[in-house]
Parts: structure tokens; C-alpha cells; sequence
């Protein structure tokens, strides 16, 4: 892992899932305003993490990575179908975060093609590694329920909560 966070599996903990309920950057309500701001900003990678995510946002902005698990709200769903050039599958279950998973992320940030990732178990904490992994002056968007998409604009903060969160979570080899 590039990062320094060992080889095992981090798996979240308690008081970490309770600070994770806090969005890790702008609440944005209206799709529309996402776009809007995004198009202004021009970022040098668009990251969509989860499926109401890319459902709500595909059309309007050009990711170059998107992270799927073909559910909402923990409920399976009809694929989004989104084209890319590259598809990588990957096992990762619910409150972890797995090698593979990582390993995955970072081959689509260093990659110009669009990367779809398609996660068989959970992605919600896939927003961490991506934060993480993402070259400066990206955007990573994710939903926040019942409240809007966040906008996490990745700069050195951002990765360095991103890395503080990431070193919270409990290594499971």
C-alpha cells in the first residue's frame, strides 16, 4: 500500500463510525449545483463514490473514476450503467477496507482512462483511500443520506484528515 498503512485489512471502529456520520467536506442538496460548481472549479480528476452518487450525477460531469456497489441504501439495484475503459472488480465487505480495494483505487487514479470499480460487499468507506489517493485539486463526490452529495475538494487537508481517519480504523491482517 503506498500510503504506509501496512498490508492487512482496516477494518472501522466504533468511535470512528460516529465521526464518519460528520461529511467530510460541502453539503451540496441540488445535483445541479454540484455541477455547476464542479464545472467552474475544473478539478484534474472527478472521483464518484457510490451508485445514488452516479445516478444523480452522470450526464452532467465526465468522471475519471467511479467506485460502485450496485446498491442504495444497502439495497441491490439495477447496475448504474456507466461506460469506462477500464472495469476492476473487487471484494470488499462492509465497515472494512481491503487491500484490493486500495490497490484498485490507486491503479485508477494513476490511470487517464476512466476506471469504474465495482465493489461486491460495501464502498461507503472507499471515500477515505480516494481522498487519500487522489492528486491535488480533485474532487471527490459522495452522497450523504438524506442530507445531498458532499464535495470533498482534495488539497493537503483533505488527505491529511483522509490519512487521520484511515490510521483511526483497526489493521486486521
Amino acid at each position: 500500500m503506498r500510503s504506509g498503512f501496512g498490508r492487512g485489512v482496516l477494518r472501522l471502529t466504533e468511535d470512528l463510525y460516529h465521526e464518519l456520520k460528520k461529511p467530510l467536506g460541502a453539503v451540496i442538496k441540488d445535483p445541479r449545483d454540484v455541477v455547476s460548481l464542479i464545472r467552474d472549479k475544473r478539478p484534474r480528476k472527478i472521483i464518484f463514490v457510490g451508485d445514488s452518487t452516479t445516478r444523480a450525477l452522470m450526464g452532467d460531469l465526465d468522471p475519471d473514476v467511479v467506485i460502485l456497489d450496485n446498491r442504495i441504501m444497502r439495497k441491490p439495484i439495477e447496475p448504474v450503467g456507466i461506460k469506462a475503459q477500464t472495469t476492476i472488480r473487487v471484494r470488499n465487505p462492509r465497515s472494512h477496507i481491503t487491500m484490493g480495494a486500495w490497490r484498485a483505487i490507486d491503479m485508477a487514479m494513476a490511470s487517464r482512462a476512466r476506471v469504474k470499480i465495482v465493489v461486491k460487499g460495501e464502498e461507503d468507506l472507499l471515500t477515505l483511500p480516494a481522498i487519500k489517493l487522489a492528486p491535488e485539486g480533485s474532487v471527490v463526490l459522495y452522497g450523504q443520506p438524506n442530507e445531498g452529495l458532499v464535495v470533498v475538494n482534495v488539497d493537503d487537508q483533505a488527505k491529511r484528515r483522509a490519512e487521520r481517519l484511515l490510521r483511526s480504523m483497526v489493521s486486521v491482517e
